[in-house]
Protein backbone atom coordinates (compact mmCIF):
# COMPACT_ATOMS: atom_id res chain seq x y z
CA UNK A 1 0.00 0.00 0.00
CA UNK A 2 1.14 3.24 -0.95
CA UNK A 3 0.99 5.98 1.50
CA UNK A 4 -1.09 8.51 -1.21
CA UNK A 5 -3.63 5.22 -0.54
CA UNK A 6 -3.50 5.33 3.17
CA UNK A 7 -4.80 9.14 3.39
CA UNK A 8 -8.31 8.84 2.99
CA UNK A 9 -11.28 11.29 3.77
CA UNK A 10 -8.82 14.88 4.56
CA UNK A 11 -8.69 17.99 2.81
CA UNK A 12 -6.13 18.03 0.18
CA UNK A 13 -3.76 20.64 2.64
CA UNK A 14 -4.19 17.43 5.35
CA UNK A 15 -3.62 14.85 2.74
CA UNK A 16 -0.40 16.53 1.67
CA UNK A 17 1.00 17.01 5.41
CA UNK A 18 0.59 13.38 6.06
CA UNK A 19 1.93 12.09 3.08
CA UNK A 20 5.02 14.28 3.39
CA UNK A 21 5.44 13.00 7.27
CA UNK A 22 4.98 9.63 6.13
CA UNK A 23 7.55 9.47 3.47
CA UNK A 24 9.73 10.84 5.81
CA UNK A 25 9.36 9.02 8.53
CA UNK A 26 9.35 4.99 6.84
CA UNK A 27 12.76 4.71 5.63
CA UNK A 28 13.34 4.91 9.51
CA UNK A 29 11.11 2.07 10.18
CA UNK A 30 11.64 -1.57 9.79
CA UNK A 31 9.42 -2.66 7.22
CA UNK A 32 7.56 -5.72 9.11
CA UNK A 33 8.02 -3.94 12.78
CA UNK A 34 5.34 -1.52 13.20
CA UNK A 35 1.92 -0.59 12.42
CA UNK A 36 -0.10 2.61 11.71
CA UNK A 37 -3.26 2.93 14.69
CA UNK A 38 -5.08 5.64 15.80
CA UNK A 39 -7.39 8.12 13.49
CA UNK A 40 -5.73 7.60 10.59
CA UNK A 41 -6.08 3.91 10.79
CA UNK A 42 -9.72 4.06 11.82
CA UNK A 43 -10.30 6.38 9.31
CA UNK A 44 -9.18 4.16 6.69
CA UNK A 45 -11.20 1.59 7.44
CA UNK A 46 -14.02 2.98 8.26
CA UNK A 47 -14.06 4.77 5.07
CA UNK A 48 -12.85 2.20 2.95
CA UNK A 49 -16.23 0.39 3.57
CA UNK A 50 -18.51 2.66 3.07
CA UNK A 51 -19.00 3.41 6.76
CA UNK A 52 -19.50 7.20 7.11
CA UNK A 53 -16.88 8.64 9.40
CA UNK A 54 -17.25 12.26 10.63
CA UNK A 55 -14.77 15.09 9.58
CA UNK A 56 -11.88 15.92 11.86
CA UNK A 57 -8.75 17.68 11.79
CA UNK A 58 -6.05 15.79 11.34
CA UNK A 59 -4.01 15.99 14.75
CA UNK A 60 -1.24 13.66 14.93
CA UNK A 61 0.01 10.35 13.73
CA UNK A 62 0.03 7.19 15.89
CA UNK A 63 2.42 4.22 15.37
CA UNK A 64 3.11 0.92 17.77
CA UNK A 65 5.63 -0.75 17.08
CA UNK A 66 7.15 -4.32 18.06
CA UNK A 67 10.27 -3.11 19.83
CA UNK A 68 12.56 -0.20 20.23
CA UNK A 69 14.82 -1.21 17.31
CA UNK A 70 12.17 -1.00 14.91
CA UNK A 71 12.63 2.78 14.84
CA UNK A 72 16.31 3.70 13.44
CA UNK A 73 18.41 5.95 15.65
CA UNK A 74 19.53 7.83 12.76
CA UNK A 75 15.37 9.17 12.49
CA UNK A 76 16.71 11.95 14.43
CA UNK A 77 18.84 13.11 11.76
CA UNK A 78 15.60 14.48 10.01
CA UNK A 79 13.15 14.60 13.00
CA UNK A 80 13.29 16.87 16.31
CA UNK A 81 12.77 14.63 19.30
CA UNK A 82 9.65 15.65 21.40
CA UNK A 83 9.33 13.02 24.03
CA UNK A 84 11.41 10.04 24.79
CA UNK A 85 10.89 8.01 27.31
CA UNK A 86 13.10 5.12 27.20
CA UNK A 87 11.89 2.28 29.82
CA UNK A 88 8.52 2.10 28.41
CA UNK A 89 9.58 3.01 24.93
CA UNK A 90 7.63 6.05 23.93
CA UNK A 91 8.98 8.42 21.78
CA UNK A 92 7.18 11.52 20.15
CA UNK A 93 8.85 13.16 16.74
CA UNK A 94 7.80 16.27 15.28
CA UNK A 95 8.23 16.14 11.51
CA UNK A 96 9.62 19.83 10.89
CA UNK A 97 8.59 20.16 7.23
CA UNK A 98 5.24 18.68 7.41
CA UNK A 99 4.67 20.39 10.82
CA UNK A 100 3.18 16.45 11.76
CA UNK A 101 3.52 14.85 15.09
CA UNK A 102 4.35 11.23 15.54
CA UNK A 103 3.28 9.01 18.79
CA UNK A 104 5.48 5.65 18.63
Amino acid sequence: MEERDLVIGFSEEEKKRITTHLERLLPYLKPDGFVIVGGLAIRHHLLSHAVAYPPRPFNDLDIFVKNPEVVSRKVSQDFLVYHHHPNDFFLVLVDPISKTKVDI
